[in-house]
């Protein structure tokens, strides 16, 4: 920037605040010396982990009800559940699925509820009330959190031989591993998973029990009434008082083998359990929950770190505890790591922070390249100094570094380099103008402070949504906006505070050469460049409408983008899902596990695989959610490949593979998703009181989605049916039997389910002791026809069949009745292939819809889920403070420039900066989706630090504020230089994350990198020629007013900004 040199020291001004650091050197020591301090130890000190924490804001209630269908327990249940719950004003959304014998709803709080724990206490209260409500039959509700961070570490311990697996001594092991695990330093909690319940089961034979008379229900009950563990009192004297407890209680299989049921009336012998059944310790059948890996027995541990916790340090300690614990296993045991997150953590921290020293040292050779040693040398020490700062924020603020705050700095690149570029600029220029280096500091601090600290602000005010927006999308990535807003705001006060006074101390060591000084000249370019912007002055209407053209142009371009939230998670790690028919035995789930680990066996990429069959895998990523409990036809697996390369279409090569090998089951391999939590990519949603329409409504949407290209599955979760036995007693046979309905269905139950008769009790372990009739008498349709009822008559209990009192039924009954905030709902998920974007399938379903006249009856409404919702609710919550931040952006610039014409100059050029971004994104085929408006952002802050400088120094000139097209080209043209170095540092910051690859940061890096070229236009031509046009207009308007207020006009103009 040009300065006219001041002769006369004496009329010079006051010296600015930015000149304390070269007027007071120990001072600027001083502050160099806090950064470093600051900045290292909080980088020794903060938190490492992959991704952000997100608060808990979901928690489910489970209830059992064992003698209801789905209808019952919606009706009898959930409903009065969730009418006790909804009175809480914090709840965003309530959904249930009420299925045979079960509950489970799903409870979600709004967006702006940060700290969940009193309206958890008060939901559980409100759950509490209800149980005055409910049937006598039905369960205590059961309330749990779900945890939305992912498990630090996950280890498979496997039976590693041919034999049957012995649980008991896995689950041993497992214990004394856990509490190996909370003993380190860091651990926040340890879950054991697919760990069976392990029972005692007495399996009486049907004939043996018929010959003494008794049932299953009567077992059970004289079983109960021989393990004495109730108090018997004490014995109190003067002296002492002494307790009294039985010695009758069970502790062991062959305990229960001679308990007595009946005396045989055979010289007093009695009939003992062992002679009426066979009793053995064994887990339950059907498990709530298996484990196994590649094909063999296991059992999950899963591991978390307290968020405040370093992962490296913790992962350090915990090797060596699993070292040890390895050393001591038998072999018949293995223990295999199946998860260490600290390996993808350290991975991706060492990318991006390679990728952020790669871009530094480009950044570094272009402005070595433009501005010579001297200039890059204290330009390149922005970097360093605003990341120890932004570290020392970090701390302050309680961020972790995880891959969303190292993006904050990468982003910020091209922001705080452009302070620096032109505090140095225009320290050498005042310098090379005649003044003295203090006088060259104040110079630069007066003229350029208050129009940096306003593109600072509006660069803040651009990235404030994000750091603002609520909800798991705005923790996700509020950590990278709040960084750059932490990096823009340093690198101000480090430019001024620090940069300039060092490169006016640089100035005074050794001789200024031209090199070193001004870098590369432009040569042949210069003439050409200067017609260029020679002719948009003169040619204001036609370059403006050029312009805004290219922007336009942009923004049409950007419509035509496909959607996507927040792309795929790059990972060597993907999962499969596994879902058989609603009436699939655990056996059969466990086969076709078995089978399809030995299929993944043969792939070659493939290093292993992970199930738990019965419910969802542990939280291996932060994404995953755990909501299938207790489900004996689902299976959930974790399957590590040998590296990310080309994971898409691995993943869909084994989805074919699979799907074509296994017919009979639903198998999805899913690739891992970045951004909240969705069940489906897609999802539509139907609503209405009939079951029967909303059934008729899935199907129609199951024909129309099954043609559409790259769909891999659709559930449609009302038209799952399940066979049931309806068992229709004859009272009037039952009477004469002495017998009611109830009875026999609790002799039923017994016999099939089992009838719990006390318990065992092995260290900290109850094991509970079950009696149920043999497999094989408990298999099939006649087998319960034939089943025997105990009944009393004159001649001591007798036994009849089932049969003789009931007739038995096979009828389908409805699986699953799912409601959303208590309307009943058709839910269809649309599952695609890896690697497809939900927006394109989804529009041409809308489509395809559009076509075949899709209508809905009256009172059923549609809406759609999955991707599109939460993308749709993102947005919403990160336009909710856009207008406050639009208006407080253009209170800033109008202050600062001084006016309202110079305001509306770079406001344009913020709008058609978002242009320019999106026609990068569509010039390199980019979706868009979150990380390209985080990259438009940023991109707008670039353009508007660019302009906003332009303009600063069009002002300041006496002749170019008059008019003067020669000096506005000269102004300009001084100018170009550090603008230029701001594009090309920018463009080179970002090369090596476009270069990178993946689906995450190079939207954000093209929108950035490409829109700076469009923006570089703007500040050069676009604000000049404005300029110009609008000192012109104002003259001609001045001009053509009287002559008694002319004169005024012109004194006000002499101090005012155009």
């Amino acid at each position: 920037m040009n300065s006219p040199p001041g002769s006369n020291r004496s009329t010079d001004p006051p010296l600015h605040w930015s000149t304390v650091g070269i007027r007071k050197p120990r001072l600027l020591i001083m502050m160099i010396a806090l950064l470093l301090v600051g900045g290292l130890s909080s980088y020794m000190i903060l938190p490492r982990m992959e991704d952000p924490v997100l608060t808990a804001r979901a928690a489910t209630i489970s209830t059992r009800f064992p003698v209801a269908d789905a209808a019952q327990v919606e009706a009898l249940v959930t409903d009065r559940i969730e009418k006790a719950i909804r009175e809480v004003e914090q709840i965003k959304e309530i959904r249930s699925q009420s299925r045979s014998g079960a509950s489970l709803i799903t409870v979600e709080l709004r967006d702006d509820v940060y700290e969940p724990g009193p309206i958890w206490s008060r939901i559980r209260g409100k759950v509490e009330d209800s149980i005055a409500f409910l049937p006598a039959e039905a369960s205590r509700p059961q309330f749990d959190e779900i945890d939305v961070r992912a498990f630090a570490w996950i280890g498979a311990l496997t039976w590693a031989q041919d034999s049957e697996p012995n649980y008991a001594i896995l689950g041993r092991f497992a214990k004394d591993l856990e509490d190996r695990i909370r003993a380190i330093s860091g651990t926040d909690d340890v879950s054991q998973f697919g760990k069976p319940d392990e029972e005692i089961v007495v399996e009486v034979d049907q004939s043996r029990l018929a010959n003494v008379g008794l049932s299953a229900v009567d077992v059970a009950d004289s079983i109960r009434g021989d393990d004495a563990r109730n108090a018997a009192g004490t014995l109190r004297s003067d002296n002492e008082s002494i307790a009294v407890e039985m010695a009758n209680q069970l502790n062991s299989v062959e305990a229960i083998r001679q308990l007595p049921l009946k005396n045989s009336g055979e010289q007093g012998n009695f009939v003992v359990i062992g002679d009426v059944a066979k009793v053995e310790r064994t887990i339950a059948d059907p498990p709530a929950e298996l484990g196994q890996m590649n094909g063999q027995a296991a059992m999950l541990l899963g591991a978390m770190v307290r968020n405040r916790s370093r992962i490296d340090t913790w992962r350090a300690e915990l090797g060596d505890v699993v070292d040890g614990f390895r050393a001591e296993l038998p072999p018949a045991i293995e223990l295999v790591d199946v998860l260490d997150q600290n390996q993808y953590v350290q991975g991706r921290l060492s990318e991006l922070l390679g990728n952020l020293a790669i871009g530094s040292l480009a950044v570094l050779c272009v402005v070595w390249l433009l501005m010579g040693w001297r200039n890059a040398l204290m330009v390149s020490m922005a970097l360093p100094l605003v990341s120890l700062a932004v570290l020392s924020g970090m701390r302050i603020n309680e961020t972790p570094i995880h891959q969303m705050s190292v993006a904050g700095l990468i982003i910020a690149l091209g922001l705080l380099i452009d302070n620096a570029i032109v505090i140095v600029d225009s320290v050498s220029s005042q310098i090379r103008s005649g003044k003295s280096h203090l006088q060259a500091v104040s110079a630069t601090g007066r003229i350029l402070a208050i129009p940096l600290l306003a593109s600072t602000l509006t660069t803040a005010f651009a990235f404030a949504p994000i750091c603002l927006m609520e909800g798991p999308a705005g923790e996700f990535v509020g950590a990278m906006a709040m960084n750059v807003v932490i990096s823009v705001a340093s690198s101000l006060l480090l430019s001024l505070l620090i940069i300039a006074p060092l490169a006016a101390m640089l100035d005074r060591i050794g001789t200024r050469d031209q090199t070193s000084a001004a870098g590369v000249r432009p040569g042949f370019l210069k003439p050409v460049f200067e017609r260029i912007v020679l002719t948009s002055i003169r040619r204001p209407i036609l370059t403006a409408a050029g312009c805004a053209a290219l922007a336009a142009a942009g923004i049409v371009s950007m419509s035509m983008l496909p959607m996507q939230f927040f792309p795929p998670a790059d990972r060597d790690q993907f999962h499969i899902e596994v879902e058989l028919p609603p009436n699939a035995s655990f056996a059969e789930l466990k086969t076709l596990t078995n089978e399809i680990s030995k299929e993944l066996g043969n792939n070659p990429r493939v290093q292993q695989s992970t199930w738990l069959l019965g419910r969802t895998a542990p939280a291996f990523y932060y994404n995953i959610i755990t909501n299938r409990l207790g489900a004996k036809n689902y299976a959930h697996g974790i399957v590590q490949l040998d590296s990310k390369k080309d994971g898409s279409a691995e993943i869909r090569k084994v989805q074919r593979d699979l799907q074509t090998r296994f017919p009979e089951a639903r198998l999805l391999a899913r690739q891992l998703e970045q951004g909240p939590p969705f069940t489906a990519p897609i999802e539509l949603r139907f609503f209405g009181p009939n079951l029967d329409v909303l059934r008729e409504l899935g199907e129609k949407s199951r024909k129309l989605l099954s043609g559409l290209e790259d769909v891999v599955h659709v559930r449609v979760e009302l038209n799952d049916s399940t066979p049931t036995v309806q068992v229709d007693v004859s009272t009037e046979d039952a009477q004469l039997a002495g017998l009611r309905p109830g009875q026999i269905a609790s002799q039923i139950n017994a016999q099939l389910d089992g009838a719990v008769g006390g318990f065992v009790l092995q260290q900290t372990e109850q094991i509970p002791v079950r009696v149920r009739i043999a497999g094989h008498q408990r298999a099939n349709f006649e087998d319960l026809n034939q089943l025997s009822l105990v009944f009393p008559s004159a001649d001591g209990p007798r036994q009849i069949p089932l049969s003789a009192v009931a007739d038995l039924k096979l009828k389908p009954t409805t699986a699953t009745v799912a409601r959303l905030n208590s309307i009943r709902m058709q839910e269809v998920q649309v599952f695609l292939q890896a690697g497809t974007l939900p927006s394109k399938v989804q529009a041409k379903l809308q489509s395809k819809m559009k076509e075949v006249g899709w209508t809905l009856p009256p009172r059923y409404s549609m809406e759609f889920g999955g991707e599109s919702s939460k993308r749709g609710e993102a947005v919403g919550n990160l336009m909710a403070s856009v207008g406050i931040l639009i208006a407080a952006m253009i209170t800033t610039l109008v202050l600062s420039i001084g006016s309202f014409r110079g305001a509306v100059v770079i406001g344009a050029v913020a709008m058609m900066a978002v242009g320019f971004g999106g026609a990068s994104l569509y010039l390199f085929g980019f979706p868009f989706g979150f990380m390209a408006i985080v990259g438009i952002m940023g991109l707008i802050g670039i353009a508007i630090n660019d302009s906003i400088v332009v303009l600063t120094a069009l002002r300041e000139d006496e002749a170019a504020s008059a008019g003067d097209e020669q000096a506005i080209l000269r102004v300009t043209l001084h100018e170009t230089r550090h603008v230029l170095a701001t594009t090309f540092t920018t463009i080179a910051g970002f090369l090596p994350l476009i270069l990178a690859g993946g689906g995450f940061w190079p939207p954000m890096a093209i929108a950035i990198a490409g829109g700076v070229v469009g923006c570089t236009l703007l500040a050069l031509v676009f604000v000049p020629s404005s300029f110009g046009w609008l000192v012109r207009r104002k003259q001609a308007s001045a001009e053509s007013a009287p002559a008694m207020i002319r004169r005024p006009i012109e004194v006000f103009r002499q101090h005012s900004v155009t």
